[in-house]
């Protein structure tokens, strides 16, 4: 994804900007920015999908993944002042909309899993509670 991304982002400004001067990082604020940027933010990324797939297991990382378009839209709207489009707030409502019906369809299976956990563990100590009584061979029967 990262490697995409920077192909992108490379193609992209070759088209728009192809003074080489602007491509020279050099040794200052520029570098720290784009280290920072890159490790920090990626890092960071890494280890909390890494903690929610140990945690919950890959489809959350999946279901919360197109929730960042949504916080973007929210971020760019406060921040950059960027306007709210109808379509904008229809998809986000749609992705909100779809997490809920996810986040609700695994809580019940969930619970489903745990009523048939309990469910066998109640049968099985039903079963250690059962005496065994040995009957006597059929010659001493009467």
């Amino acid at each position: 994804m990262n490697t995409m991304g920077a192909l992108q982002a490379t193609i992209f400004t070759l088209c728009v900007d192809r003074d080489w001067n602007h491509w020279k990082l050099g040794f200052n604020i520029r570098l720290l920015t784009a280290a920072y940027s890159g490790i920090v933010a990626s890092g960071i990324m890494v280890v909390i999908i890494a903690w929610c797939i140990k945690r919950r297991g890959p489809l959350f990382v999946s279901i919360f993944s197109p929730l960042q378009l949504v916080l973007v839209d929210i971020a760019a709207y406060f921040m950059l002042d960027e306007k709210l489009y109808v379509g904008s707030v229809v998809g986000a409502v749609m992705i909100v909309c779809g997490l809920y019906v996810v986040l609700w369809g695994k809580a019940q299976e969930l619970k489903k899993k745990s009523e048939l956990v309990s469910s066998e563990n109640t049968t099985r100590r039903e079963f250690e509670n059962v005496e065994v009584v040995s009957l006597p061979p059929r010659s001493q029967q009467p």
